[in-house]
């Protein structure tokens, strides 16, 4: 289901380096400042860390620094997405994306989405492209951001201790 204006996409624009992309509204829980993270040790770099959000536990992944090998620079206009991401285990899991440039929720003209016309196998959480003016977003795909064997690591360990509770 994606969330609608007429002809347009409610979506939330960020960038990464000099990359620009948008996330769809609907996937997006909130946006929390990028404060400081508990770093998980034996972590891919681009696992952040865990955010504490109001007592509950949520796994930060730094985008910037898993697709351009650079970490996101920690200015005021970096943020935490906090997404619904899917689980087959369960309805969904709150995940924490890091970007940078991420300032408002911009209604995006979805008649002039094209899909971005090259494969990437490595990086299936890329999706189509939006043309906006003389730059072009790409679509995040939330639920194709993470490979397997990470989702594993971060959201099993949540799983069973909730079970536990």
């Amino acid at each position: 289901m994606r969330v609608f204006l007429g002809a347009f996409l409610q979506a939330i624009v960020f960038r990464c380096g000099e990359l620009s992309f948008a996330l769809e509204a609907r996937a997006l829980a909130e946006v929390v400042p990028a404060v400081s993270l508990r770093t998980l040790p034996h972590a891919p770099n681009w696992v952040a860390g865990l955010l504490n959000l109001r007592g509950k536990t949520i796994p930060v992944i730094d985008l910037c620094e898993m697709m351009t090998g650079r970490a996101a620079r920690r200015v005021l206009s970096t943020r935490i997405m906090v997404v619904h991401y899917p689980s087959p285990e369960k309805p969904e899991h709150l995940l924490g994306i890091m970007a940078e440039s991420l300032t408002e929720m911009q209604n995006l003209d979805d008649k002039v989405r094209t899909p971005a016309g090259v494969k990437t196998p490595e990086a299936p959480y890329l999706g189509d492209i939006i043309a906006r003016g003389k730059e072009s977003l790409q679509i995040l795909k939330v639920s194709e951001l993470l490979p397997a064997e990470v989702k594993e690591r971060l959201f099993t360990e949540a799983s069973g201790a909730e079970a536990a509770r």
